[in-house]
């Protein structure tokens, strides 16, 4: 038989949680009031719920989601439509499971219920995208590449293949390309009889910077190998005296790298030149 692993006190202080939680999402509701109220009426309600949910997010629910699930409980994953009520019904079962009644300083709140957020996800996913697809409950949105202003075949066979929305990215091309993706739009729409809505997706802001003057490069030495791996011709690197100019013979050297003029003049033939690699810490 189940028995139940939590103590009162820890299904109370779960309680307490859940509370200071619901709390903060309904003062971050009453803070955004005057915009929600700007709302048209059918969906003002549904800003309030998106007020809730963003507060609900501010917050790493993952030691709470745990807690739950091991009483069998919602883990809030799914919330998103009707999070007030989602919160409230959990409260409520683990009130019955502390025999702990809820002390809740606004009863007179009402949540959207479950079968009324349903309802309006629903009328207004169809107001968005249109009716529902046949044979199928999911919209297919597709965001459109810069080939589709001049390639009106590509459009069409993503209608043809049950795109419901099109969507242009406008962090991309410009007013004449987008132009000409709605232009072929709605000209396979006239072809096939299907519907496609459009969304166009506004860039946000971006870091823009200046001129860079140029850096160090990285000087790349190897040498030259067949197809098992051997050495077949051995790389030459020029070494000069940094202060000084000096003729740079290129086609016969793979690089030329300056040094020091006084330790170049203590090398003798045969001594063995071992190079470090420097990561500078702009690179990492």
């Amino acid at each position: 038989m189940f028995k139940l692993k939590k103590s009162k006190s820890e299904l109370i202080s779960l309680i307490k949680l859940l509370i200071d939680l619901r709390g903060e999402m309904l003062r971050l509701a009453e803070n955004f009031s005057g915009t929600i109220n700007e709302a048209t009426q059918t969906y003002r309600e549904s800003a309030r719920n998106l007020i809730h949910y963003l507060a609900f997010r501010r917050h790493d629910l993952r030691a709470i989601q745990s807690e739950l699930s091991e009483l069998g409980l919602s883990s809030l994953g799914r919330s998103e439509s009707h999070v007030l009520a989602t919160i409230g019904a959990v409260l409520l079962t683990l009130s019955n499971l502390a025999k702990h009644p809820l002390q809740l300083s606004d009863n007179n709140i009402e949540d959207l219920d479950f079968n009324t957020t349903k309802s309006l996800l629903e009328e207004h996913t169809k107001a968005l995208f249109g009716p529902r697809p046949k044979g199928r409950n999911e919209y297919i949105m597709v965001t459109i590449p810069s080939e589709a202003a001049d390639h009106y075949e590509l459009i069409h066979n993503l209608l043809k293949r049950g795109m419901n929305c099109m969507r242009i990215n406008c962090a991309h091309d410009g007013p004449e390309k987008w132009s000409q993706m709605i232009k072929n739009l709605r000209h396979a729409q006239e072809e096939t009889g299907l519907d496609c809505k459009i969304i166009m997706d506004l860039p946000g802001p971006k870091l823009r910077t200046g001129p860079l003057s140029p850096g160090p490069t990285v000087i790349k030495i190897r040498p030259k190998r067949n197809a098992y791996g051997h050495v077949v011709k051995t790389s030459k690197v020029l070494l000069t005296d940094k202060d000084k100019i000096a003729l740079l013979h290129k086609e016969s050297t793979e690089a030329v790298l300056p040094v020091s003029g006084k330790w170049l003049k203590g090398l003798q033939i045969g001594d063995r030149i071992n190079l470090l690699m420097r990561v500078m810490p702009s690179a990492l």
